[in-house]
């Protein structure tokens, strides 16, 4: 009786979605297949601002003035002296040091 009966074995698959053909899994099936060349894209997803750490809350708190410090009296009274020594105006004078004039007179 049992050669009157044919067994036959189904097996109930789920219907493969966009989603699982793009899986990890699907992936590395179709690449150990040969099916597919995957190569690991130069820079890919490289479109993201990474921010470093910055504490702008204690930037903004940060209120000290950078200033230089004046020149002495002294300091300025010789550099006048050797500048009319020359026979320099401050304006020859700071073409010399490829300044602007303003900057050597507050000297």
């Amino acid at each position: 009786m049992s050669g009157d009966w044919q067994t036959q074995q189904t097996v109930l698959t789920k219907k493969a979605t966009s989603k699982d053909r793009r899986g990890t899994s699907a992936v590395n099936r179709a690449s150990r297949s040969g099916n597919v060349d995957v190569d690991k894209k130069y820079g890919g997803g490289g479109n993201q601002q990474k921010t470093g750490q910055k504490n702008t809350a204690v930037l903004d708190r940060e209120t000290e003035e950078l200033k230089h410090e004046a020149v002495s009296k002294d300091f300025s009274k010789h550099l006048r002296e050797a500048r009319t020594n020359k026979g320099w105006t401050q304006k020859d004078m700071a073409q010399k040091i490829n300044e602007k004039a303003p900057s050597n007179s507050r000297v």
